[in-house]
C-alpha cells in the first residue's frame, strides 16, 4: 500500500534540567534499553539516592516522559523529588521520543509482555529493596495494566492511573471514528498517519493531511490553533477534547506540536476491540507466543492485587467514565485497595500537564503513595 508524507523523524533521547524546590536544578541521567524482541526504548532518572520510595512515571500514546518534565511550572518529576522519592521517566515505544508511532505495528499487548518487564527490571536492579511506585497515564496506563494483569511484572507497591485502564469508555462520536478513521485514513486518503503538524504553515505536509487540518478547523472553532484542533479530533470529541483550556498555561498551548507527536491507525483498531468487547480490553494480538495472556485483563484482578487510586478528570473527553466503570467492576467483585477519584474542572491530559497541578493533584497523589508504601 502507498502512503502519502514522509516518516517522522525518529527523535533522539534527551537529558533534563530538572528545577526542583529542594535541591535546585538536577540533570536526569539516561539509561537507553532494549526489549528482548530488539525495540529500543529508555529511562530517566532524577536520582534521589537512599530513597526509600522509587517511583515510575509513564507518558500516555504520543507523548512522552517530556508531559513530567514540563519546564514552565512546577512538574510532577520536581515535585515528587522533593517529596523524597527516587524517581523514573520511562519512554517506551509510544513515545514521541521515536519513529515507531508512525508505524503502529505493534499491539498493547505486545507492549505489556516486553517494555514493561524490560523497564521494571531495569528499575528493581538500580533501587535494590527500595519499594516501587507507578503513575500511569492514558494508553501507556493500559498497557502497564496489561503487563500487571498479564503477570508480565510483579512487585509493585502501588498504582496511580489516570483517565482510563482495564476498561474503555469512549463517546458515541469517538465509537463512530473508532469504527471509521483506520480504513479512510489508511485506506482511502492513504496517509501514514495523523500529525498535529499539518495545520502549521511552515511543516511540510501531505495535501490530504493539510486538507484534514483545515476541516477540522472548521468544526474546532473554540481554538484558533490547528495543532490543537487536530489532537481533540484525533483524540476525543471535546471542544477541545484532551484538556481544558483554562487549566492549561499558554506556554503549554504553544508548544503543543513539541508535546504530541504523529500517530498511525492500528493503534485505534486495538482501543476498537477494547471498547466493542464490552468495554473491557482483552488480548488483541493473534501472535502464537501470545496466548497465554487473558481473554479480559480485569479477570485477573484478584489474583493479582495492587493498591490502585484510579483517576479522572470530570471534564475528560477522551475516556469519559472509564476508570469509574474499572473502579465499580472491581468493588463489586468485593475486592479491596482500589480507590476512584474525580477532579472537579479537569479533562484528560491537563491531570499531568495543568499550571496548578502542584497545588490541585500533586499533593493527592502523594499522599496516595504515602499511605500505600506505610
Amino acid at each position: 500500500m502507498a502512503f502519502s508524507g514522509s516518516p517522522s523523524p525518529i527523535l533522539k533521547d534527551r537529558i533534563y534540567s530538572v528545577q526542583t524546590r529542594k535541591s535546585g536544578a538536577i540533570a536526569t541521567t539516561l539509561h537507553p534499553l532494549c526489549t528482548p524482541n530488539g525495540i529500543n526504548i529508555s529511562v530517566s532518572r532524577l536520582a534521589n539516592p537512599g530513597a526509600k520510595d522509587a517511583v515510575l512515571l509513564i507518558h500516555g500514546l504520543t507523548t512522552s516522559s517530556d508531559m513530567f518534565v514540563m519546564p514552565e511550572h512546577y512538574n510532577m518529576a520536581a515535585y515528587l523529588h522533593d517529596q523524597g522519592y527516587d524517581v523514573y521517566l520511562a519512554d517506551f515505544r509510544m513515545s514521541a521520543h521515536y519513529g515507531y508511532n508512525t508505524q503502529g505495528t505493534f499491539t498493547f499487548d505486545e507492549v505489556g509482555v516486553s517494555d514493561w518487564p524490560t523497564i521494571v527490571d531495569f528499575i528493581r536492579r538500580t533501587i535494590g529493596d527500595a519499594r516501587l511506585h507507578v503513575i500511569c497515564h492514558c494508553l501507556g496506563s493500559v498497557t502497564f495494566h496489561h503487563a500487571l494483569y498479564g503477570k508480565s511484572v510483579s512487585g509493585i507497591t502501588s498504582v496511580v492511573s489516570n483517565s482510563v485502564s482495564l476498561n474503555p469508555c469512549v463517546h458515541p462520536w469517538a465509537a463512530a471514528k473508532l469504527v471509521c478513521a483506520p480504513f479512510l485514513v489508511d485506506s482511502v486518503l492513504r496517509l501514514r498517519y495523523v500529525d498535529p503538524r499539518w495545520g502549521l504553515p511552515n511543516h511540510e505536509a501531505p495535501f490530504f493531511g493539510r486538507l484534514l487540518a483545515k476541516v477540522v478547523g472548521l468544526a474546532h472553532l473554540e481554538c484558533n490553533d490547528p495543532a490543537c484542533n487536530l489532537v481533540s479530533f484525533v483524540w476525543g470529541s471535546g471542544f477541545p477534547a484532551v484538556f481544558t483550556h483554562e487549566k492549561i498555561a499558554a506556554e503549554t498551548h504553544d508548544r503543543l506540536t513539541e508535546l504530541f507527536g504523529p500517530i498511525a491507525m492500528p493503534y485505534f483498531r486495538n482501543v476498537r476491540h477494547g471498547v466493542f468487547h464490552n468495554n473491557t480490553f482483552g488480548r488483541f494480538s493473534k501472535k502464537p507466543e501470545h496466548k497465554h495472556l487473558p481473554d479480559r485483563y480485569i479477570d485477573n484482578v484478584g489474583e493479582v492485587v495492587v493498591p490502585t487510586l484510579l483517576l479522572s478528570g470530570e471534564r475528560n473527553h477522551i475516556f469519559p467514565g472509564s476508570n469509574k466503570l474499572t473502579a465499580e467492576l472491581i468493588a463489586q467483585k468485593g475486592i479491596a485497595g482500589y480507590e476512584y477519584r474525580e477532579l472537579p474542572g479537569y479533562g484528560h491530559q491537563d491531570v499531568f500537564m495543568g499550571k496548578d497541578c502542584d497545588k490541585e493533584v500533586f499533593p493527592m497523589i502523594h499522599q496516595y503513595l504515602s499511605r500505600a508504601g506505610s
